[in-house]
């Protein structure tokens, strides 16, 4: 189980956000916690601000096109790192960009519970689906 809390938006201060702490590495394994937005409108695995891929030193992997929520399709640099997720390493991809966040591929086979008000829980659990 990955625990956080609800909070103002790091923006600006104006609205909630959902944040927990992450722990991901490079190809050395020394993991590095973070802190992470939960961001349900974003498809991907992760995104990292390119100070955080440099310090990791991580592997460019490919290049793509991504649709930001406030913008136009912009190209984006992906790379290989390790997360600590539910316990386990697994190897994912992370676009690199400004903030650090968490998409809903990672969150796949995963309850996201959130209580949205200041200081509300965040819960992300592991569950299988009941189709497998």
């Amino acid at each position: 189980m990955i625990n956080g809390i609800v909070r103002p938006s790091a923006e600006d201060g104006t609205g909630l956000e959902a944040w927990v702490d992450i722990a991901v590495a490079g190809e050395d394994r020394v993991f590095r916690m973070l802190t992470a937005v939960v961001d349900t409108g974003a498809t991907d695995w992760l995104t990292l601000p390119e100070s955080v891929v440099r310090e990791l030193g991580l592997r460019f992997t490919f290049t793509r096109y991504v649709r930001q929520a406030h913008g136009p399709a912009i190209q984006a640099d992906v790379y290989a790192v390790w997360i600590l997720w539910h316990g386990r390493m697994r190897r994912v991809y992370a676009e690199s960009g400004n903030d650090t966040l968490i998409g809903t591929d990672l969150l796949a086979d995963s309850r996201l519970t959130i209580d949205w008000w200041d200081g509300g829980a965040v819960i992300i659990e592991e569950r299988t689906p009941p189709n497998r």
